[in-house]
């Protein structure tokens, strides 16, 4: 029973080998059709070793947010970092906001800032730096960015690249229509094929829509992406919206009384046809009746007054010619009388 159990193992080892020899093959044959890729050093290997396991799961987090792998929905990616904020603390906090700020996809980072391991930061000196650029991506542009005392951690070329992308969109908030040489100085570039490039880039990444006029040298922007709200900002923002609900109510108060007026008008004008179609009724009625009358008047009478008309006609014409005698004279022939 022994070595019949052995020789089972054995060869259920070497069923195992020669799937993995195949696998291995498929794999090379894979590598060799598309260009082997590079392999990370050791050192990268050390470091994400070192690393918390929220980091990792973060730069996977970075990797589904991108538009280019099919779901790159900013709300779904910010969900994301907010579920790995819950637990990454310390370093692996400074290395999520890293992750958080390169992630295609997400402009939105207020919501980050206030959970407690990330606003954590702001109390720790050798992490600080890492929340204030977090505010700038939140509420900032590139110049807070530069002038900013003391001077935050470096920039990677995605970061560089979203917070000119903020940039623009802060600056399309207030005007929608943006000369490019104000852009270039905002932006620190030097040439118009830069800006035209990174414009591009916003537009394909949705982050605003318009139209680049290189003629002119103008922006036409007909859409941009909200930014967060400065905690400063929000009475400003409630009083506003105050005013236009005062505005609301004036105008639904109006059309109020509007309404209450064109419709007194209108029953008005209702009763004021009702009695004139009761006047022309019996106006009618009273015609009708007198029309009535008159033609039974007319049809006993009108005979009656012919024939004495008839009478009085031929009485004078009789008068006339009897004279005094009263003896009509006889009247002269026009042609002779028979023999």
């Amino acid at each position: 029973m022994a070595s019949n159990n052995d020789s089972g193992l054995n060869n259920s080892i070497l069923s195992m080998d020669s799937s993995s020899d195949a696998v291995e093959a498929d794999k090379s044959s894979a590598d060799g059709d598309r260009g082997q890729l590079p392999k990370a050093p050791a050192s990268a290997a050390r470091d994400s070793s070192s690393s918390s396991s929220g980091t990792g799961r973060a730069a996977a987090v970075a990797a589904a947010g991108d538009p280019s792998c099919g779901d790159g929905g900013s709300g779904t990616v910010g969900e994301q970092f907010l579920v790995l904020a819950k637990t990454a603390k310390g370093a692996a906090a400074v290395q999520l906001v890293k992750e958080a700020l390169e992630a295609p996809g997400l402009y939105v980072f207020a919501e980050i800032l206030h959970m407690p391991n990330i606003k954590e930061l702001s109390s720790l000196p050798e992490y600080s730096p890492y929340y204030r650029l977090m505010e700038v991506f939140a509420f900032g542009v590139y110049e807070d960015y530069l002038k900013n005392e003391p001077p935050l951690p470096p920039l990677s070329p995605l970061m560089l690249t979203k917070l000119r992308h903020l940039t623009i969109v802060t600056m399309a908030n207030s005007t929608k229509t943006l000369h490019l040489d104000n852009l270039l100085k905002e932006l620190c570039l030097n040439s118009r094929r830069e800006l035209e490039d990174l414009i591009i880039e916003a537009i394909y990444a949705d982050v605003l829509h318009g139209k680049l006029d290189q003629k002119n040298g103008v922006l036409e922007v007909d859409f941009a992406l909200g930014r967060d709200i400065k905690p400063e900002d929000l009475p400003q923002i409630a009083a506003t919206l105050k005013a236009w609900c005062n505005t609301c109510n004036g105008l639904l108060g109006t059309l109020e009384s509007l309404v209450w007026k064109a419709n007194s008008t209108k029953e008005e004008n209702l009763r004021r046809a009702s009695s004139i179609e009761n006047e022309v009724s019996k106006i009618k009625s009273n015609l009708k009746r007198q029309a009535g009358g008159g033609s039974a008047d007319v049809d006993d009478g009108m005979p009656q007054s012919d024939s004495i008309r008839d009478f009085e006609k031929k009485f004078h014409r009789l008068k006339k010619g009897a004279g005094s005698s009263g003896i009509t004279k006889p009247t002269p022939s026009k042609f002779w009388p028979k023999s």
